[in-house]
């Protein structure tokens, strides 16, 4: 917490399957959260606090292997950006609830209606940083 970090390596947290809380405000990880960013392998991962760090926009692989199974929180930043780059959580019902932040005009994660974001699911993505979600992706 409050320790700029320029890079989080790939595949950093791999070998971290015991982690539980991943605290990391005011870490300077913004202005976008990079595909592959959050590569997260542990089952018992209760709490990602990311908030205070400039973050407004994420693409749509930047947290990844996120255990559904337990009631997780994810704390993101106020103010990021509302578009394809959040339909991982908006279209993962046991998500829906566990992301919280506000987008830019102050609607809450969890007032988000997952309709709208229909149109963010393709069957190709168009590019390694694509903000497109595909129908079969895994969280």
């Amino acid at each position: 917490d409050n320790n700029p970090i320029l890079d989080i390596p790939r595949e950093f947290f791999m070998d971290m399957g015991n982690l539980e809380d991943f605290d990391c405000g005011y870490c300077g990880l913004g202005p976008t959260l990079l595909n592959g960013s959050m590569e997260f392998h542990s089952p018992a991962l209760k709490f990602i606090y990311l908030n205070d760090n400039g973050i407004s926009r994420m693409e749509s692989h930047a947290i990844t292997a996120f255990n559904t199974k337990s009631p997780s929180i994810i704390r993101m930043p106020d103010g990021i950006m509302c578009d394809c780059s959040i339909a991982w959580f908006v279209l993962t019902p046991e998500l829906r609830g566990s992301v919280k932040g506000y987008c830019p005009d102050h609607t809450r994660f969890d007032e988000l209606h997952p309709e709208d974001f229909q149109d963010c699911i393709m069957k190709d993505p168009t590019a390694e940083s694509s903000t497109w979600i595909t129908s079969d992706q895994k969280y």
